[in-house]
């Protein structure tokens, strides 16, 4: 939650209209995001996420998702920002975008979609870093200017 809210303040602060899908820590599933993505008549939906491996504890570092069978021009265009820009996060891995999503999850968005893995809980290493308000502020830095990136570059294709 700390980072939605942190991705939804630097967000408003550059004039983007954010809608963040829960208010507390609670499960929403991807056809409940999907509904209100739909609703509100998202350009694009960011799902955050934190990893675990719970038996071998030096998997780390961050994954980008992206759909494959719906906006899949903008959906890899995206990915190919969210990947440019979460690479340079100081201090944490980056294992790349997958363009091969988790099943059908991100396949029953209409609107061009990026799952976010932002570390490892059961990495020592990415659990420090992201705790700290420091690397919050970097790796949602890094989200808000791929975001901006991809606006521009479809201005541009107009």
């Amino acid at each position: 939650m700390a980072y939605a809210k942190e991705l939804q303040k630097l967000g408003m602060a550059n004039q983007f209209r954010v809608v963040v899908a829960r208010e507390n820590d609670q499960n929403v599933d991807m056809a409940t995001l999907s509904k209100l993505a739909q609703q509100n008549n998202a350009d694009i939906v960011i799902s955050i996420h934190f990893n675990a491996n719970l038996t071998d504890a030096s998997h780390r570092g961050m994954e980008c998702y992206v759909a494959t069978q719906t906006a899949s021009v903008e959906n890899k265009m995206l990915g190919k920002f969210m990947g440019a820009e979460l690479y340079t996060v100081k201090g944490m891995k980056f294992n790349g975008v997958n363009l091969k999503p988790m099943g059908n999850l991100l396949n029953q968005f209409s609107t061009p979609v990026a799952l976010l893995e932002l570390g490892y809980m059961t990495n020592e290493m990415d659990l420090a870093f992201v705790k700290t308000a420091e690397g919050k502020g970097e790796i949602c830095q890094k989200i808000l200017n791929a975001i901006t990136r991809y606006k521009a570059q479809l201005e541009y294709n107009k």
